[in-house]
């Protein structure tokens, strides 16, 4: 049984890059922010938006969608602006590190973090190994496209777009 959990791990891991380099860019993206919860924290920060009661915001069809929004839409949405910041050398570089074991547990962290402001969710080690990776350059360009204001507009006018065109 060992073996063949061995053989397993092999025959994956030497398929991996094969299957990774057949992925456009944009497919890459949607993987990688998939895998990062983009949609839920998306859509949670959204919700705290759409909460503060401000009219230009509470207006739009969004706010009244929130919770039915496709996650799929969302993502893609979001992935076309990806990759007009986020080089393909460093979205491999992302999917690397956030489709690992390390990746996942911190991603998973984040996320719980994000909708509940538990700040324990992250252990010593976690934080460590984050802080490390934010001083990537591929993690440099990711976080540059999360912070920009006008990318996030943008991703809510195009969604604005779809649901008054439905």
């Amino acid at each position: 049984m060992k073996n063949i959990k061995y053989i397993l791990f092999v025959c994956v891991v030497a398929y991996m890059p094969f299957v990774n380099a057949n992925l456009s860019h944009m497919d890459k993206s949607i993987s990688l922010l998939n895998t990062l919860h983009y949609s839920a924290i998306f859509k949670n920060t959204l919700l705290k938006e759409c909460d503060k009661g401000l009219q230009q915001v509470t207006s739009l069809k969004i706010c009244k969608q929130s919770e039915t929004l496709s996650d799929e839409m969302i993502v893609r949405i979001a992935a076309k602006h990806f990759i007009s910041n986020v080089s393909e050398s460093d979205t491999d570089k992302l999917i690397a590190f956030w489709g690992g074991s390390d990746g996942v547990r911190i991603s998973n962290g984040l996320l719980v973090w994000q909708q509940t402001g538990r700040l324990d969710v992250l252990t010593d080690s976690d934080v460590y190994i984050l802080e490390k990776f934010n001083q990537t350059a591929e993690n440099k360009a990711s976080t540059a496209f999360v912070d920009d204001v006008n990318v996030s507009v943008q991703i809510i006018l195009e969604i604005e777009e779809i649901l008054r065109n439905q």
